[in-house]
């Protein structure tokens, strides 16, 4: 069946690509794509996929267990749904499960998401582009979601933002996904994080994740999965950590952390909050050509023992990033929703 397909080796593969260019004007029915930013200023589309009601999704057999769909704005700070057990059938793809459980507009003859649930993709009226981009098990879509078809387990989250403030490419709230496969994840910890790296070793196997041990400055394969664990001042070594120093186009998390040590968290629009000397984070990062970093990281090892123990399911549940402050209170990235 032509434009039919899946998205493999999600947990593993750190390329991705980005066919199409996301425009014009809405149109009810058709298939979907799904805008997948790339650069400083992300204009490109993660999804080219065939007509939805043509064939794809369309085929016989029992639907895929234990699927959930979530549809989101402002980098996950405002749910507009989210469905544990949502209407699937047999060999549905990524779009006609969003067809089934929301009303999609689409443009260019169906090739493209301009709207769900009447929300349009497209500039907004304060001069922001925002676009429908989706995430199956926490990792940015490689293909069209008419093309990309749905399997057990998966975790499929629509979110329509700035890709222009922030390429994400990857987010925790799909946790334990992506990092629960069936290859075992790289856990690396700073040497002085001892209480921090066995709190995370605990939850990650409480999630069902397999780990191995890498030692703490080795390198692992470029299509592993790794955990950093430790303080700041440690992980700040780490080539992919680093990047947290610099914008969010590069980071893909709503956050910096400035010359000082100091988290500056940014809201959904790019404005910086205050900086925090103490601090906690959960994000993760991946770069092109690499498997996802999750970094599990504080001002100390103190947060970074607290930012170890929120790795749970129901704490990162539909954040793109989670911060915790000084006193172990935990927030989402971006800070704060947009006014």
């Amino acid at each position: 069946m032509a434009g039919c397909g899946s998205v493999s080796d999600r947990a593993h593969d750190g390329g991705r690509r980005h066919p199409g260019r996301h425009g014009g004007g809405p149109r009810r029915t058709g298939g979907v794509g799904a805008r997948a930013p790339v650069g400083r200023r992300a204009l490109v589309l993660a999804a080219v996929g065939g007509l939805a009601l043509s064939g794809c999704g369309l085929g016989a057999g029992p639907p895929p267990k234990d699927v959930s769909l979530r549809i989101s704005e402002r980098f996950g700070t405002r749910t507009l749904r989210a469905l544990s057990d949502p209407e699937l059938a047999g060999e549905d793809t990524v779009l006609r499960l969003l067809e089934r459980n929301a009303r999609v507009d689409t443009a260019f003859s169906g090739r493209f998401v301009s709207a769900i649930d009447g929300r349009a993709g497209g500039e907004d009226p304060d001069g922001r582009r925002r676009d429908w981009l989706y995430f199956v098990d926490g990792l940015l879509a490689d293909r069209g979601a008419a093309e990309a078809a749905v399997r057990d387990g998966d975790a499929v989250w629509w979110d329509r933002h700035d890709s222009g403030l922030a390429t994400v490419a990857a987010v925790v709230g799909s946790f334990p996904a992506p990092l629960r496969g069936a290859a075992p994840v790289a856990l690396s910890c700073a040497p002085a994080a001892r209480r921090a790296c066995v709190v995370a070793a605990r939850r990650l196997a409480a999630a069902s994740v397999r780990t191995r041990r890498l030692r703490w400055g080795a390198r692992a394969d470029r299509r592993t999965p790794r955990v950093l664990v430790g303080a700041w001042r440690s992980v700040a070594r780490d080539p992919v950590a680093r990047r947290l120093r610099e914008d969010p186009q590069r980071s893909g998390v709503l956050a910096v952390v400035d010359g000082r040590g100091r988290l500056v968290p940014l809201d959904a629009v790019g404005r910086a909050g205050s900086a925090e000397r103490r601090w906690g984070l959960v994000a993760a990062l991946r770069p092109r050509g690499r498997a996802v970093t999750w970094l599990v990281i504080g001002d100390g090892e103190r947060r970074a023992a607290a930012a170890a123990d929120a790795l749970r399911p129901a704490t990162l549940e539909g954040r793109f990033a989670l911060r915790l402050d000084g006193n172990g209170h935990r927030s989402p990235l971006p800070a704060a929703a947009e006014g």
